[in-house]
């Protein structure tokens, strides 16, 4: 059969199924399984101009010879859940091509995060096929225990619920009720107990990680039913150490399960540690039930005064290093090394960059065709970019023609055009241009005027024009503050544009910028999601509009298009001197491991941080827990050491008339600001810190977090007036007048204001 034939039998019914599909792949003869497969890439392009399936494209891909990648680009997510009981058909058929090459596909298929939930079946029928070694942790556990998650025998069960337990909220994937969890627990476990040694300490010490974690308060709901379930409880006073240590991060029903049925047989030496975390939980309840059972509960010790505050020594001038993976390596390496080099990873923008700029760089030493073969080594060369440019890259690799229509806004919303805009423009432009302009000279995505000027000076050498979107990454990218008077040396023409690269520096550095601000915006529908009405204005990237680029940087952004946690960092890492509108991603995620992985890259990169950066932190700080809060404190002490940050400009964020957008706690910010005072930091911390002690004085009545800000404000004051800082705290003063003798009004009496 050819390939006319095939697509002249393949009818596709009402839902665009075909017809008769599974039995006629099934049934197929060799000669037609080479012919397809010799054809395979005219007729998957066939397959999505008639618009088949997915599941269908991916039966039909499973049946032929084709590279592991070349089967799991027929795949997503909705396919995946489609194919139902045909699943076991499509691993049947891949496992015919042997060990080796079902391995790479199970590591191919886990490594997306948008296919490795819904494949969970599909993967886990072929790693039992073969023995292979389960996948690590991520997506692909959330779709097991959706699924197969009881325990059952001859299924490598107890290594697989590890790994399930070590994936952070994966028990939010248990959609078994806890009436039918807590019937067939033990019945099931008592079955795999008949046959594999399994232990209570082999179920508790992994089902502990959820708490000490703290994941979702669904995911710890679920995970006690499976504690109880599989008979656990009892087992908890063997594990104190974990089960103290986990209770400051977990919810409130471990908690009360500890004061249920441990708290009783705690031995002595381990009551002093369970009182102290007991007392971290500021549920009022819990703290008065800790009280009645442990006397130790009852008075808190006092805490010892912070040590104050003796040095002030603000950091130097700092130099960024050097960016080694974007000095020129072509000369040095062979072609294995390029090949390994030319590797795109999508959760590392860093590297995704370096194969743009490593690109550039062979395809203008070797030519076009070098690279080409260089590239064709590559068996998950396009998982690294998003649709648009996996798209334009393929039709390079191919030889054809770029589309002259693109799409107006890319997957994943409008900061991402940009970035897809040059990813592409530099890909059309291998072979012609000697490097790209944007790529980042020194670490943090930051461009030196040096380096700039060197690579402008060989496009003028070789007479070539620049992209313009690689131009607009550039202005993002520059110290706008040390832009040159003189600039003719940068006199180069920009394709498709009739303004020069010197004018539009020119207008760039000219450029008054207002100050970035936040709102919620008007309601545009009647089903709009209050964070997505989240806007931000001003802070944008002079001189877009020369260039043709009228996009979000470049005006008042609102975050219509969500992109979630899909591990693809590029928008939020592209502008670092312009890092006020990814902030809208940070403000409007939901947990705390969407909210940091936004929330870090934006931290490490940005060369100076607006209010709206500032606000965004310090929104940040004031809902993740406490170890998410060290981090942030860490990443902001580096960015201080690093001359990115100053103490005023941190105070800045502190905008009440902003948490319409994302509430300020100020007993959270407190804490970060003790963390930053500890680490030496007292200089970026004071100018925060005496703002939110006032709020915290003015307030009525006086919240319990204002003694703990005075008693840190009482470390700082003195080394603060040393080096002339000027002290006005007119409510803490006021504070200090009042009659009473609460811990704040003494705290403020102690400052002698």
């Amino acid at each position: 059969m050819t390939v006319d034939d095939f697509f002249a039998w393949a009818s596709l019914d009402e839902a665009k199924q075909v017809v008769g599909l599974l039995p006629f792949l099934q049934g197929m003869d060799d000669a037609t399984r080479a012919e397809l497969t010799r054809h395979y890439p005219s007729v998957a392009k066939r397959i999505r101009a008639d618009r088949w399936r997915s599941e269908d494209h991916t039966l039909l891909a499973a049946h032929l010879d084709v590279t592991p990648t070349a089967v799991v680009r027929t795949m997503d997510a909705w396919g995946l859940h489609a194919l139902g009981r045909r699943t076991a058909d499509v691993a049947e058929a891949l496992a015919r091509r042997g060990r080796e090459w079902v391995a790479t596909f199970v590591t191919t298929m886990t490594a997306r995060r948008g296919l490795a939930e819904n494949g969970a079946p599909l993967v886990g029928l072929l790693v039992d096929r073969f023995d292979l070694p389960l996948p690590g942790e991520g997506p692909h556990w959330w779709g097991w225990m959706a699924l197969r998650p009881l325990p059952a025998p001859g299924q490598r069960w107890l290594e697989r619920f590890r790994l399930a337990c070590a994936t952070p909220d994966t028990f939010l994937r248990c959609h078994h009720t806890a009436e039918n969890l807590l019937h067939m627990l033990p019945t099931r476990l008592e079955e795999l107990r008949a046959v594999e040694p399994v232990t209570d300490a082999d179920l508790l010490e992994p089902l502990l990680a959820v708490f000490e974690r703290g994941d979702r308060p669904q995911a710890q709901r679920n995970a006690l039913v499976w504690l109880e379930g599989l008979g656990l409880i009892p087992r908890l006073r063997d594990h104190l150490p974990r089960v103290i240590a986990a209770i400051p991060t977990a919810g409130s029903g471990f908690v009360k399960l500890i004061l249920d049925h441990v708290v009783a047989e705690v031995p002595d030496h381990h009551r002093a540690d369970l009182a102290a975390a007991l007392l971290t939980r500021s549920e009022k309840g819990l703290r008065a039930r800790a009280a009645k059972l442990l006397p130790e509960c009852a008075k808190p010790p006092a805490e010892p005064p912070p040590p104050p505050v003796t040095t002030w020594a603000v950091p130097g001038p700092f130099t960024p290093e050097p960016s080694a993976r974007f000095t020129d390596p072509v000369e040095s390496q062979d072609d294995l090394h390029l090949v390994e080099a030319l590797t795109p990873d999508p959760e590392d923008p860093e590297r995704r960059e370096w194969f743009l700029t490593l690109a550039t760089r062979i395809a203008h030493r070797d030519g076009v065709d070098h690279l080409c073969s260089l590239l064709a080594a590559q068996s998950n060369l396009l998982q690294g970019f998003r649709p648009s440019v996996r798209d334009e890259l393929t039709r390079f690799l191919a030889g054809k023609r770029p589309r002259l229509l693109q799409p107006a806004t890319p997957e994943g919303g409008g900061l991402h055009l940009l970035s897809d805009q040059r990813s592409r423009q530099i890909i059309r432009a291998f072979g012609t241009v000697p490097c790209v302009l944007s790529a980042a000279s020194h670490a943090g995505f930051t461009l030196t005027w040096e380096e700039f000027s060197r690579r402008v000076a060989q496009y003028r050498a070789l007479g070539v024009a620049a992209r313009p979107a690689d131009v607009a990454v550039a202005l993002g990218r520059l110290d706008r503050a040390r832009c040159p008077d003189d600039l003719s040396p940068y006199a180069l023409p920009i394709q498709g544009r009739f303004r020069r690269l010197h004018t539009v520096l020119a207008a760039w550095r000219d450029a008054t910028v207002s100050e970035a601000t936040v709102r919620l915006g008007e309601q545009q529908h009647r089903h709009e999601y209050r964070s997505q009405r989240i806007e931000v204005t001003g802070d944008e990237v002079p001189g877009l509009s020369l260039l043709g680029l009228d996009n979000d940087w470049a005006t008042p952004y609102r975050a219509d298009h969500w992109f979630g946690y899909q591990g693809d960092v590029s928008a939020l890492t592209l502008m670092p001197w312009y890092c006020s509108r990814p902030c809208i991603h940070v403000l409007r995620t939901h947990s705390p491991a969407t909210t940091m992985w936004a929330l870090a890259p934006l931290l490490r990169v940005a060369r100076r941080f607006s209010p709206v950066l500032a606000f965004t932190a310090l929104a940040a700080t004031s809902t993740v827990p406490a170890t998410h809060r060290d981090e942030i404190a860490g990443l902001l002490l580096t960015a201080w050491e690093q001359g990115r940050l100053t103490g005023d400009e941190l105070a800045a964020g502190w905008r009440p008339d902003w948490q319409e957008v994302a509430t300020l706690q100020p007993a959270r910010i407190v804490a970060l600001l003790d963390a930053l005072t500890a680490a030496g930091a007292a200089p970026l911390a004071w100018p925060l810190l005496s703002l939110v002690t006032e709020h915290l004085a003015a307030a009525h009545p006086t919240p319990t977090a204002a003694a703990r800000a005075l008693a840190l404000l009482g470390t700082v004051l003195p080394a603060a007036r040393a080096a002339g800082h000027p002290v006005s705290l007119p409510h803490t003063r006021a504070l200090a007048a009042r009659t009473g003798s609460s811990q704040a009004v003494r705290a403020a009496r102690a400052l002698s204001l």
